[in-house]
């Protein structure tokens, strides 16, 4: 559950080909600047906060029946600027 929760929180796919296992992080969590020198994107630091928060919350995630129950613990797990503008 918790290799879940770190992927899941960094927006990170694990691929595996030929043996050779790869990460690639989403490109909509890539931090950069658009063309109007606004910073778009997740930085390592919020996710690593969510998934922290979510971290110590896995009991409450294994007991959960419904998608309902986990999306609210999510919610509760949010830090700023992830799922919302920094």
């Amino acid at each position: 559950m918790t290799e879940l929760i770190v992927h899941s929180a960094d927006g990170i796919f694990k691929l595996t080909n030929n043996g050779m296992e790869y990460f690639i992080r989403h490109n909509h969590q890539e931090v950069f600047l658009n063309k109007d020198g606004n910073q778009r994107g997740v930085p390592f630091e919020v996710s690593n906060q969510v998934r922290d928060n979510l971290i110590k919350r896995t009991n409450e995630i294994l007991k959960a029946r419904t998608f309902d129950d986990i999306f609210q613990i999510v919610t509760e797990c949010k830090a700023k600027g992830f799922c919302e503008p920094p």
